[in-house]
């Protein structure tokens, strides 16, 4: 309907880019500056006010946060009526700067994202989150890759720059007295389900910190290529990340990846996150990849990029894992396969897997030699040197692990069994485990006790974030 529509006689709107709940976004020609430029239209105002309200919300934010590096460019903003031989349909419009394809699209592209990549985007989602919250003064509440888009036109760091969009659900946190304001006690779900934060499924007021949640899950996601709840109802959800927040949702990840888990479990809604703490360990992620810092994107390489990805995928996630410790700078050719002094390898032989038992006893954590504390396990140190698989008909047994792994909404990070843990053998049981009658998944873990040591007997490369863990 809008197509070909001139708005104040200087944009002329071309295509349709996106079409959402409460409007469409449009790519228009500038006749001023000869430039293509997007055009977000809101309404018709008449069937809904909320509408108006929320383009005005991002019409404010956009304008505030014009000196940060992570947000476009904004250009006009007014309302348009259009005129019909029997009526008249008023609309807001908002004209901002074309940005390129979203995480979500690129991420689709590629499957997933190597350990380089998700760094690179990582730190620049980070620092455009924390640009909303200190410049903006809001809550963007609606982190997920859909809202951040790469512009090959400007660089960051010599690559596409990322940017942050949609401020449509943003809130402020900060009240006019420049006082952080209290937290409601109970407010409707607001954001991407698969993304939002667990205080957003109990209808809980978002401060900061849920921000970082949604990145954390989007980070994970990037890393995985899908979250274990991907395609459930928003109830079913809220029941995944309940029981999967912990230590086991990052087993084959980084150790990094638990770092930030941890850390952002100490915040509460009223807290200041440590910016600097988070980016640091984004930056040891970078450091693991091994890559040089002028590493281009996965998309940008499309005959490598799948290659790149799964060459990747033993530094987090396979049974040769040869993850580094936390935070030490290793070269790439410490990660090259069949190399003599690569002691952190699990070097056990990759069989074929006959049976459903033999897979368990490969499956059942621990999944990677390295604790989040960067030691190595005596159970992997052990297992480095054997060339063969554990048979299936003895027990995993080891000092510091379980034998199985526990799942439970408060579990403990050091696999630490509680009232409620439950025990499955393999991460492939997972899904059909969570649809089980819950009478029938009520199972205590078996197995030692593992021995907690304080943060202060445990060894880590980064002592800022010592003072953030909890003693056992």
């Amino acid at each position: 309907m809008l197509r070909s529509i001139v708005i104040k006689k200087r944009w002329k709107i071309l295509d349709s880019i996106g079409k959402g709940a409460f409007g469409e976004l449009f790519s228009a020609y500038d006749m001023e500056t000869n430039s293509t430029v997007a055009i977000k239209v809101e309404g018709p105002l008449m069937k809904n006010r909320r509408k108006r309200a929320l383009l005005a919300m991002e019409i404010s934010v956009l304008r505030k946060m014009q000196n940060s590096n992570y947000v476009c460019r904004f250009e006009a903003c007014g309302r348009i009526t259009i005129q019909s031989s029997t009526s008249s349909t008023t609309y807001d419009y908002m004209v901002m700067q074309l940005l390129g394809p979203s995480l979500s699209k690129l991420r689709r592209k590629c499957k997933k994202f190597s350990l380089a990549t998700t760094a690179l985007l990582g730190k620049q989602m980070l620092n455009a989150i924390k640009d909303c919250h200190t410049i903006g003064g809001v809550i963007h509440r609606d982190i997920k890759p859909g809202n951040f888009c790469i512009d090959t036109t400007n660089s960051y760091n010599g690559r596409a720059r990322c940017y942050i969009i949609d401020f449509g659900l943003c809130r402020p946190y900060i009240s006019s007295s420049g006082e952080i304001k209290e937290a409601r006690r109970s407010v409707g779900f607001r954001g991407t389900a698969a993304y939002a934060s667990i205080n957003a499924h109990d209808g809980k007021d978002l401060g900061r910190v849920d921000d970082l949640w949604s990145l954390f899950y989007v980070l994970v996601e990037f890393m995985t290529g899908d979250l274990p709840w991907k395609g459930r109802e928003k109830e079913q959800v809220a029941i995944y990340k309940r029981q999967m927040t912990n230590s086991y949702l990052v087993a084959n990840l980084p150790t990094p990846f638990n770092d930030m888990l941890q850390y952002l479990k100490t915040l509460k809604f009223e807290d200041e996150p440590d910016y600097d703490l988070l980016e640091g360990m984004i930056d040891d992620l970078f450091r693991i990849s091994g890559k040089p810092y002028d590493v281009p994107y996965d998309w940008e390489l499309p005959k490598l990029a799948e290659e790149s990805v799964n060459s990747e995928s033993t530094i987090y996630g396979s049974n040769n894992n040869p993850l580094g410790s936390y935070g030490n700078e290793m070269n790439a050719n410490v990660y090259s396969q069949g190399g003599n002094n690569n002691k952190y390898y699990d070097n056990r032989q990759q069989a074929v897997l006959s049976s459903p038992s033999s897979q368990n006893a490969i499956l059942t954590p621990p999944y990677s030699p390295i604790y989040s504390n960067g030691c190595v396990s005596p159970y992997n140190k052990k297992m480095m040197s054997s060339p063969s698989i554990i048979p299936s008909s003895s027990p995993m047994e080891h000092k510091n692990c379980t034998k199985a792994l526990l799942i439970n909404q408060n579990h403990d990070v050091n696999h630490k069994p509680v009232n409620g843990d439950v025990k499955i053998p393999a991460t492939a049981q997972l899904t059909k485990f969570l649809n089980e009658d819950s009478s029938k998944k009520n199972v205590k873990g078996e197995g030692q006790r593992p021995t907690s040591t304080s943060p202060q007997q445990q060894q880590h490369s980064n002592p800022r974030f010592l003072k953030f863990l909890i003693p056992n």
